[in-house]
């Protein structure tokens, strides 16, 4: 029984990874409501309420493209059972075998354990996992819980729409009394762990105009003030390499790192000669694992993540940029304000432009930003996700924080202020997003029952 009930939901998944549900690309559009007729199709199967909604539309080439649609679903109305919310999502990165694939993504292949697959970690393996806990549930007339099940197909560009979509259905969704969220990874590929901490994003492009075209270095080169060279100034002036410190005035000022989240880093295993190994660095920003972790979880950082103009092709093109833009995040954390920071930011890096006396223009603009957020683990949901985890992985989970950001966790604790149980089963190397997605067939087969014993837990 419990072979063909594991043969049943590695068929799922290779049929839902099978669908290239790509939310980047508006040419996928039409996987995206295959995607969602999928998971709808599923759903009704098990007798559950689906309704399908907008999540608005993009102007694309002068053309109204619709967005991959958000599913609700409704399972049980029971007056005696608590109710219990659970967000994933169906829409995953592009992926082209030429990127370097050793087997065709949208082919879920098994190869040492491991399923590999575009979505096979992020989202569509736990998702799954869930989904089958839920019918196997449902088949033994077990299910312990209503449940209100969310699922968007926007979170890889953003979660454009999601938070209307949750602000619409407040009333509705507020009746759940807890919401499980399964998008994430373990810290190492042994541990088990909960996430009660994400870092929020605030994402800058910083603009600098000079020439009215691009220009011949040879011909023009000494003569005009270069966009390029303005711009790799002013992002120096970000960040001291040797403090190590973000120079934006008041960038720290609000940063809450607790003795608990101090205490909890001390209790998880992590080896730092092996973090080194994996990444096939020579040296950290940090020679301990309570000062990596601390960074990693619970401290701001800042990235410069490209320059988008200019020439970076192969070979030696002798060009002057007219217009480039500088590509930087800062991740924040409990208790900053993404206002605050993206006010400071853009007076410090304007301020530090007009020193260089260049005569170019400058232009600061925010392109996205997500909240962080902050769960206190001693809470009766986290205790029920400690005991389901024993059971089911057989070993006690680590408490540990995450340095990514989910948008949809911010807006579901932002719209709904619902507690949220942040509970992965992937493990550290599955590569989300790489050329080598995968989940361990283990942790995903494991999944099922860990989702079941923690629908039990929370009833």
């Amino acid at each position: 029984m419990e072979e063909d009930s594991n043969q049943e939901a590695l068929e799922t998944l290779k049929r839902f990874v099978a669908i290239k549900s790509i939310s980047m690309d508006p040419s996928y559009r039409e996987d995206g409501k295959k995607a969602a007729a999928f998971l709808t199709e599923f759903l009704k199967g098990l007798g559950a309420d689906v309704n399908e909604f907008s999540a608005g539309t993009d102007e694309i080439g002068g053309e109204t493209v619709e967005r991959h649609p958000i599913l609700l679903a409704r399972l049980g109305n029971d007056p005696e059972k608590k109710t219990v919310g659970f967000y994933a999502h169906y829409d995953v990165q592009p992926a082209e075998k030429s990127d370097g694939w050793k087997t065709d993504p949208f082919v879920l292949t098994e190869e040492k354990g491991n399923l590999f697959g575009r979505g096979a970690a992020d989202d569509k393996g736990p998702l799954t996992a869930f989904l089958m806990a839920v019918k196997q549930l449902h088949d033994t007339n077990s299910l312990p819980v209503n449940l209100q099940i969310v699922i968007e197909g926007g979170e890889e560009v953003g979660s454009t729409g999601f938070k209307e979509f949750l602000e619409d259905k407040k009333t509705e969704l507020e009746k759940a009394s807890v919401f499980i969220v399964s998008d994430g990874y373990w810290i190492d590929k042994e541990n088990p762990n909960i996430e009660y901490g994400l870092k929020g994003n605030v994402y800058f492009g910083i603009e600098i105009k000079g020439p009215n075209m691009d220009l011949h270095s040879g011909d023009h080169g000494g003569a005009v003030n270069e966009p390029m060279v303005d711009l790799v100034s002013v992002l120096h002036s970000l960040y001291d390499q040797k403090t190590q410190k973000v120079l934006v005035p008041g960038f720290y000022e609000d940063v809450l790192v607790s003795e608990k989240n101090k205490a909890q880093i001390a209790e998880v295993y992590f080896s730092v000669e092996q973090y080194k190994h994996e990444l096939g660095v020579s040296k950290l920003q940090a020679d301990t694992k309570d000062k990596v972790l601390l960074k990693r979880w619970w401290l701001p950082t800042l990235t410069i993540h490209g320059i988008e103009g200019g020439f970076s092709g192969p070979g030696a093109k002798t060009v002057i940029p007219g217009t480039v833009t500088g590509k930087v995040s800062m991740r924040t954390v409990p208790n900053q304000d993404p206002k605050k920071i993206e006010q400071a930011v853009t007076e410090y890096v304007t301020q530090q432009f007009n020193a260089l006396e260049s005569g170019n223009r400058i232009k600061v603009h925010l392109m996205k930003h997500s909240n962080w957020w902050y769960n206190d683990p001693d809470n009766p949901f986290t205790t029920a996700a400690i005991t389901a985890i024993e059971k089911s992985f057989k070993k006690k989970p680590f408490l540990v924080g995450v340095g990514g950001s989910i948008n949809a966790v911010g807006d579901i604790d932002t719209v709904l202020k619902t507690p949220l149980l942040l509970v992965p089963i992937g493990q550290s190397d599955d590569g989300a997003h790489s050329n080598q997605e995968k989940i361990g067939k283990h942790n995903f087969l494991t999944g099922i029952t860990l989702f079941k014993e923690l629908l039990k837990e929370l009833a």
